[in-house]
């Protein structure tokens, strides 16, 4: 603990400027972020003037400014920096408009992954002007933090985990502003504010942005369509307010806790459509040579070097304006790469030029991982049984595909058949490639007329979601008409109870099973599982979107059935069905498995119902100590434990809070993480609780923190409890009690990894005892919702 001390300590030399010889007093540090701390994960955001002027700054055949970046003495990493206009936004009417204020500066954003001093020196090749100078060196301390970090693909191959190995499942649908057959977005990053809000508000964590189809930072001037048209300069300049637009979203999404694809290039900016927004096309695209481009048609586009040296500026900039970001989940190079509405030219198609694109994926995939080896790759085709050659690259992280079912061929379930689709196609890419897949569009019709029109209830959209989940995708299937459907008809609420489903769970190494094949069956089941755990969605085989809005069916209960599991290890288990419409815990179950078979009796269910089932021993009893207060619940899922708890207080005379814990002998190490508690102040508590018995009064010691983020430990041992003084810590960091050699041994951590011991007392509560979370409000008449993460409990 002396060691975060001493770096509390020394923080207000975060900044030290020193003399370096060679530097320059043409660069001046204008802007810093900074405040008085700082963390691992945190961003560093600083603003740099440069006293030269040059006549165009996005190009680095005129300027290249760039920063090496040290840890203890040793370079880690080069970033690049960016042209920067700051504006703020206005809504006038219905239309979003910007207007620059402050002078504009070159930004540099970065974000440490891990601990220790940080130096950073800024280089700058002013080609125009004939200078080559650098900086003086920035020093700046970070702290060990608990973000969870960037987003990467798990050991299993099939999904996705943060630094800290955390799994992440994503729930969510596209966002790219311009709709096709939607609105028009004109209110820009004010109609954002609500999409987000509404995502977030539902448990959804995901969504997809463009810098395409209207969203272009870098794209030609024309006849004023949108507010910003005039700002278009042609190829290899980009538009300071749409690039600014995108900041704010991605702030936006870093706010609501939303991970986001990042689309750099798209069809309709490269098919045969005219030239007014928004049918922008190929004639007003910047990189034709009819607006001042190098290439006469786009095959040339994907071999011609002078076109690839311009890309590669842009790819420059858009890592170093948000490839920060942790929330950037993966950069996408393509919105279908071989539409077939595409100009490819005279006697030209998607075929003909694949070995070119092929070579231009490669190449680009590869720079932007040399840049920015922190965020996946990927891109996207329009038919899903193209692309082998560029999803088997090394370079290329995970594999998409768009499905608009009216498309379906009889292999995958027919016209409109979402279910057997998303289940066909997903197993499908896993074992073709052997990397995580998500269905970065998917719909029953590419303009969303159907569903916009005919199924308001969102019948096929919920059915997507739990499929796509189900069949081993590391994402829900990513509906397309977004603000003309989902949010028109105001369909969030089908994710908040995957999004309570989801939560806490571990999906890697597990095996995809169903019944698909038995059309006939009156459910049909697709589930995961290993030996020891599952998860299934099982649904009225006849409740799809063809059967009840095209045939007028109507849904019926489905009772007396049940699905059998093979190859499952004989212990106790909790078997919970779940409504998936409410998220809520329809029945909990106990039963013993003796001869390796489970058999799941379903109870009565109409449309669907989802089902889990885990080791007894590791699910969590609950109980009020004393009072308890009014409000109190616990939801387990996986790793992860939700207490809702109006309880008084822990210590003094007796306790009265929400205990969930387990029954446990021996010696034990249990780590938890306090992610959240929603009272603030130094009176509600959250954290670990060892006792002998449930009575309120009884022998325990707790071991948590309150809603300031400061830690304690009480202990009572006879009539009243004694306490320790509160130490600083954050929300969010980690704790841990071990009990060894009968002694209790507490720790606590930053970043989940490296522990201090703050504590150790010997010979209390050496025998069996009951071992878990607890929280408290302070308040009996609300609750305070703590959220505890990342446990782990190993005897």
């Amino acid at each position: 603990m002396k060691r975060y001390l001493y770096i509390l300590c020394v923080i207000g030399m975060i900044f030290i400027l020193t003399g370096c010889r060679g530097s320059s007093d043409a660069i001046q540090l204008i802007y810093s972020n900074y405040n008085d701390y700082f963390y691992a994960y945190d961003t560093l955001e600083l603003g740099f003037s440069y006293n030269e002027s040059v006549s165009n700054p996005d190009s680095t055949s005129v300027i290249k400014i760039d920063a090496t970046i040290s840890l203890d003495d040793r370079v880690i990493t080069h970033v690049p920096l960016f042209y920067f206009q700051n504006y703020e936004r206005k809504l006038i009417g219905d239309v979003e408009y910007l207007t620059e204020i402050n002078t504009p500066d070159w930004r540099l954003r970065y974000t440490p992954i891990t601990a220790g001093i940080y130096e950073i020196k800024i280089f700058i090749h002013d080609f125009e002007n004939k200078r080559q100078i650098h900086s003086e060196t920035y020093i700046f301390n970070v702290l060990a933090g608990n973000g969870r970090g960037f987003l990467k693909v798990a050991d299993d191959h099939q999904h996705l985990v943060f630094d800290n190995e955390v799994a992440y499942f994503g729930i969510g649908h596209n966002l790219c502003g311009w709709e096709w057959a939607g609105n028009d977005n004109l209110s820009g990053t004010f109609e954002y504010d609500a999409w987000f809000a509404s995502l977030h508000q539902s448990g959804a964590n995901m969504a997809q942005f463009d810098l395409s189809e209207g969203d272009n930072i870098e794209w030609t001037n024309g006849e004023e369509d949108l507010p910003y048209d005039d700002a278009y300069q042609g190829v290899n300049d980009y538009n300071d307010m749409m690039a600014w637009k995108m900041d704010y979203k991605v702030d936006k999404a870093q706010d609501y806790g939303l991970y986001f694809r990042l689309t750099l290039f798209h069809w309709e900016d490269f098919d045969r459509e005219g030239s007014l927004f928004p049918d922008w096309g190929w004639d007003r695209n910047p990189y034709n040579s009819d607006n001042g481009g190098p290439v006469d048609d786009v095959v040339s586009f994907f071999s011609d070097e002078q076109a690839k040296t311009y890309v590669k500026d842009y790819l420059r900039y858009a890592v170093a304006r948000w490839g920060y970001s942790p929330n950037l989940m993966v950069w996408e190079l393509w919105n279908e790469v071989d539409a077939p509405d595409i100009d490819w030219g005279d006697n030209e198609s998607y075929m003909s030029a694949e070995s070119d694109i092929t070579s231009w994926h490669q190449e680009m995939s590869e720079y932007m991982k040399a840049m920015d080896p922190y965020h996946m790759v990927t891109t996207s085709f329009a038919s899903s049984s193209n692309g082998y050659n560029i999803f088997s690259l090394s370079s290329i992280d995970i594999t998409t595909f768009h499905r608009y079912t009216m498309y379906n061929n009889s292999q995958e379930g027919g016209i409109y058949n979402t279910t057997e689709s998303l289940y066909r196609i997903i197993t499908q890419r896993l074992l073709q490639y052997g990397k995580p897949v998500i269905a970065g569009e998917f719909a029953l019709s590419p303009g969303g007329e159907i569903q916009r029109e005919s199924d308001p209830d969102g019948i096929a959209f919920h059915n997507q979601l739990w499929s796509s989940f189900m069949s081993g995708s590391f994402a829900t299937a990513m509906h397309w008409t977004w603000g003309s459907y989902i949010d028109r008809y105001d369909l969030y609420d089908h994710y908040q109870p995957l999004s309570y489903f989801v939560w806490g769970e571990d999906f890697s190494g597990l095996e995809t099973f169903s019944n698909i094949q038995n059309t006939h069956d009156a459910i049909t089941y697709i589930g995961m599982k290993t030996d020891d755990r599952g998860y299934l969605w099982i649904k009225d085989t006849k409740n799809d979107y063809a059967n009840v809005v095209l045939n007028g069916y109507e849904p019926e209960s489905i009772n007396n059935v049940n699905v059998t599991i093979e190859h499952v290890k004989q212990q106790d288990y909790v078997i919970m069905y779940v409504d998936t419409y409410t998220g809520q815990i329809i029945e909990t179950i106990n039963t013993s498995v003796m001869d390796s078979v489970l058999t799941l009796d379903i109870p009565t269910f109409t449309k669907d119902i989802a089902v889990k089932y885990l080791p007894a021993d590791a699910y969590y009893q609950s109980a009020n100590l004393g009072a308890g207060g009014v409000l109190n619940q616990t939801y387990q899922s996986g790793n992860a434990i939700s207490l809702y708890a109006s309880g008084a207080d822990i210590g003094a005379l007796s306790d009265d809070a929400r205990f969930a814990y387990l029954n446990v002998t021996g010696d034990f190490k249990y780590t938890i993480q306090i992610s959240s508690l929603t009272y603030g102040g130094s009176y509600s508590k959250a954290g670990i609780m060892i006792r002998n018995t449930l009575s309120a009064s009884g022998k325990m010691m707790f071991f948590g923190m309150n809603g300031l983020g400061h830690y304690s430990w009480i202990i009572r041992d006879g009539l009243i409890a004694d306490s320790s003084e509160w130490h600083a810590l954050i929300v969010g960091g980690y704790m841990r009690i071990e009990r060894k050699n009968n002694q209790l041994i507490l720790s606590v951590s930053y970043d989940g990894q490296t522990f201090d011991v703050v504590e150790t007392i010997e010979n209390f509560l050496n025998e069996d005892v009951l071992l878990g979370v607890a929280a408290s409000s302070k308040n009996t008449l609300g609750y305070n919702q703590a959220i505890f993460e990342s446990i782990s409990l190993i005897k």
